[in-house]
């Protein structure tokens, strides 16, 4: 659950909600319309409800699925909880990956319906309070990963290669420059976002919340010895670390990170020192948490399927592994 305050806010009472996530066999989420006469009616949310007196939030999933939308649940996994400040009330939020349903969805309170790409939802507007959670569901499943150096063709490389990218199959770039002060790497970013416009691909900056907030970019990227002495989660709409133990994934969990590289799974001359995680070391890494994992280290786009059967969402690669067209499933 995301750090806060342990009691709401005075004269807001604390909610406790279950929310179910539905998925097509294509990644589409399901969306439900609040109806009209209700607290904030028009808006489109996932599916779920308050959790009743003496329910426990997986048992709440599972009677809100069914009795607003008709649908069975067979399996349910958790997957994270978090905190959102109304003006009314203060929501803990439950959710729930629905990994197995059956029944045909259909609004049984009068509420429309739709199957939506997490990416770009075709419906809106989006509940504030589900916004976090559908930044996640849209992760793609190969990233890319660029270091930009001092020089004057660092920058106007990667620019370069950009349109490149999102041709082959990459739809979030992480920009790596340790380097380059910060106001260069605020710069940076709004070049790189500038370019990057109208192509589909999200740019991630690692730095500092400010720097990522002044550039414009669409997340934030912060390595394991940042994360390490991390107290909150940024005020950012897109927060991806790099771990390399199940130390280190279980803060990121802990603080509301929305996914996590985990390195170096294969061997890496950039980590000569790190024993590689293998792929069985990965899967124990996976199924340790509800955190999507990112496999990293030694790996290029090829190695999305052993990843993906390991449990992970994807591979994170160097941009300089990204030679070969490759198509990413979201």
């Amino acid at each position: 659950m995301l750090p806060g305050r342990r009691r709401a806010p005075v004269g807001r009472p604390e909610v406790d909600v279950a929310v179910g996530v539905v998925r097509s066999s294509d990644g589409r989420v399901l969306l439900a319309e609040r109806r009209p006469g209700t607290v904030g009616a028009g808006y489109w949310e996932l599916p779920g409800g308050k959790i009743d007196p003496g329910e426990t939030p997986a048992q709440a999933a599972v009677r809100e699925l069914w009795e607003e939308l008709g649908v069975r649940v067979q399996e349910l996994e958790p997957w994270r909880v978090h905190t959102h400040d109304f003006a009314s009330a203060r929501l803990r939020i439950h959710l729930f990956h629905v990994r197995s349903w059956s029944g045909d969805p259909t609004g049984r309170e009068g509420q429309r319906l739709a199957w939506v790409d997490p990416r770009q939802p075709a419906v809106g507007p989006l509940l504030p309070s589900n916004e976090l959670a559908m930044t996640a569901l849209g992760l793609p499943d190969l990233m890319a990963v660029a270091r930009v150096d001092r020089g004057p063709d660092g920058p106007g490389n990667l620019m370069d290669q950009i349109p490149t990218l999102a041709t082959r199959g990459v739809r979030l770039l992480i920009v790596r420059a340790p380097d380059l002060a910060s106001a260069q790497r605020v710069q940076l970013g709004r070049r790189l976002m500038r370019v990057s416009r109208g192509t589909g691909l999200r740019l991630v900056l690692s730095g500092t919340p400010l720097e990522a907030l002044q550039s414009g970019a669409d997340g934030l990227h912060t390595g394991a010895t940042a994360l390490s002495a991390a107290t909150e989660r940024p005020p950012i709409p897109l927060w991806v670390v790099s771990v390399h133990h199940s130390g280190d994934l279980a803060r990121a969990t802990a603080l509301g990170a929305d996914a996590a590289l985990v390195s170096p799974v294969l061997p890496t001359p950039a980590r000569p020192a790190h024993e590689p995680l293998g792929w069985d070391g990965l899967r124990r890494l996976v199924e340790a948490g509800p955190l999507q994992v990112f496999a990293r280290g030694g790996l290029g786009p090829d190695d999305l399927g052993p990843a993906i059967a390991a449990g992970a969402t994807g591979v994170a690669v160097d941009i300089d592994r990204v030679s070969i067209p490759a198509v990413a499933r979201t």
